[in-house]
Formats: C-alpha cells, structure tokens, sequence
C-alpha cells in the first residue's frame, strides 16, 4: 500500500504493508490492536478495551499483531485512539460517501 509507504520508518516491508486489515469506524477495540489512519501519516494508534475506533476522515486499518511483536517500535510510539480526532486540522466530512471514500 503506497499511502502507508511511512510505515518503512517502524521496520515494515510492502509485504507487510498489504497485510493491513481495513476496519470500519465504531467496532471494538481492545488493550491488543494498533491502527493506521490513511490520511493521518507517521502516526500509530493503540486501541483500548471497551473502546471503538472513531468516526473521522480517512480509512482505517488494523496492524496484525504478528507485525506489532515484529516491530516493537509500533508499539513503543503509539498513541491512544482516542487521540485520533483531535488529530485532524479540518473539520471531517459531513456525507455517507465521504466516510466510504476516505476523506
């Protein structure tokens, strides 16, 4: 996936790249799962029991945890989900098929 070609940075190869899981905004998270946001680069997120991934711009994806334990780095530099909206300059899209189409 060339959008996330940032994650070399943590040790990732294209391989592994294409290995990310496309997630949808509002399932579950727990203590375990990291994401990557299509329009947020260089930035890792670490979810949360009882959390869900939030309702913002761009397309998430789920890290695999073999990748994670693979590269310690994710982890070591991820930041809470929850920090995933404030992250974001602009105000989000405001229809159906600007959620579905990533921004």
């Amino acid at each position: 996936m060339q959008q996330f070609e940032w994650l070399q940075t943590y040790g990732l190869n294209q391989d592994e790249r294409r290995r990310l899981l496309s997630t949808v905004p509002g399932s579950p998270t727990d203590d375990h799962s990291y994401y990557v946001n299509s329009l947020l680069p260089d930035r890792v997120f670490k979810g949360r029991t009882y959390a869900t991934i939030p309702m913002t711009p761009g397309r998430w994806f789920l890290i695999p945890m073999e990748i994670v334990e693979s590269h310690p780095r994710i982890s070591a530099s991820s930041s809470p989900l929850a920090t995933a909206r404030s992250a974001f300059e602009w105000e989000g899209p405001r229809s159906i098929q600007e959620w579905t189409t990533g921004g």
